[in-house]
């Protein structure tokens, strides 16, 4: 039975894992999620249930943390009226920091990821499309020259 809702990672969060180039519309996160363990985990368990069991702390709307193998932490936001469940921020061990970003309205989906939806919905991607993607993703799960989250912790 097919979810009735949509899976979606904001920019924001892809940039967190140094993944911002798998950023836009033709994104199949299903084929993607071994590029990284938060995406596995959100695929796996929002897939299932976009409305995780623990709120977040700190963020008014209704947030929902995700972990992920240590040390990966996401928070996730299900939009019922738009019906998709997004990861919105990706931090290594550090959910303050994700509360942070809310406070100042930097977790919240830009004008971009709700661009990227539209696109996504009116436009199936191909498996070409999403191969071209992936092999624009070194074996480090980035691209070349990018700098991710766990590079800036040390």
């Amino acid at each position: 039975m097919a979810a009735e809702f949509a899976l979606r990672v904001t920019r924001r969060a892809l940039a967190d894992v140094g993944l911002k180039a798998l950023a836009g519309p033709k994104v199949h996160l299903e084929a993607s999620k071994h590029q990284h363990p938060i995406l596995e985990t959100f695929v796996e368990k929002r897939g299932n249930e976009p409305i995780g069991q623990e709120q977040t702390l700190g963020i008014k709307a209704p947030v929902y943390n995700l972990h992920a193998r240590n040390p990966w932490r996401g928070v996730t936001w299900y939009d019922e009226q738009s019906k998709v469940c997004r990861l919105l921020g990706v931090t290594a061990r550090d959910y303050n920091e994700l509360v942070a970003r809310a406070k100042v309205g930097d977790l919240e989906p830009t004008v971009d990821d709700y661009a990227d939806l539209e696109a996504a919905r009116s436009v199936v991607p191909s498996a070409a499309d999403e191969a071209t993607v992936i092999a624009a993703i070194t074996e480090e799960g980035r691209a070349p020259g990018e700098r991710c989250l766990r590079d800036a912790q040390h």
